[in-house]
């Protein structure tokens, strides 16, 4: 599996529904949206290692403080919680939109070509 397969999974994990870039047209809120925004392969002595290190940018949705806080909480717990890769939760910002409010979170993930 990929970074980005692992980070999918995991965030399925949480209950709420998981889009990579964007969600599709009025989707409702809590949602919980993710973006590579960095990703490369390790070089080795000869070649590029099937060693995967991706940063990932979620964002998250709800209408309320406390639902957006939950959601915070069960987001990083299921980014901390994978087995597959080594994961690494940088920060989190929140943030009001016009109709809800956010949460951002940088992550990246580490795995080798070995999982």
């Amino acid at each position: 599996m990929n970074t980005s397969e692992i980070l999918y999974t995991a965030l399925k994990t949480t209950g709420y529904k998981v889009f990579p870039q964007k969600a599709p047209h009025n989707q409702k809120n809590p949602i919980v949206i993710y973006n590579i925004t960095s990703d490369g392969f390790e070089l080795g002595s000869n070649s590029y290692l099937d060693n995967e290190n991706t940063r990932f940018q979620i964002d998250i949705y709800a209408d309320g403080y406390d639902e957006i806080l939950k959601m915070k909480t069960k987001v990083i717990k299921a980014v901390r919680d994978i087995l597959d890769a080594k994961p690494i939760v940088y920060t989190s910002t929140e943030s009001i939109t016009d109709d809800s409010r956010r949460v951002k979170i940088d992550v990246k993930l580490w795995t080798s070509g070995n999982n």
